[in-house]
């Protein structure tokens, strides 16, 4: 059996932390944010990308797709730069927007590369 000594260091300690727990889960900024791809005819394409927060050297998180064109990501409000990798066969996409509770759903549209003579 444990001492009284030590429980009651044990107890306060572990109140500490479902107290800190709840309070960074109630206070939490970051945003659910929705990125859908899809080319000219709305189909969902599966390619990668990099997100990088404005002002920052290196993408937050390189990621992909899925099957369905979609990826979620968990963000902090800001200014962030979306840089999507594809193919030759499509024309870059690396736009500016920014993430907020009001603005978490974004929509990326491929378009093929016209090809000049």
């Amino acid at each position: 059996m444990i001492p009284k000594k030590r429980w009651i260091p044990a107890l306060i300690l572990f109140g500490l932390l479902i107290a800190g727990g709840g309070f960074w889960y109630l206070y939490d900024d970051r945003v659910d944010v929705t990125i859908e791809i899809v080319d000219e005819e709305n189909v969902p394409q599966k390619v990668d990308l990099f997100v990088v927060e404005s002002g920052e050297m290196y993408p937050f998180r390189p990621s992909s797709t899925d099957a369905s064109g979609k990826l979620r990501l968990k963000l902090e409000p800001s200014l962030y730069r979306f840089d999507v990798l594809t193919d030759s066969s499509w024309e870059e996409i690396d736009e500016k927007k920014e993430v907020s509770k009001e603005n978490s759903k974004f929509r990326f549209v491929l378009k093929k590369r016209s090809i000049n003579k």
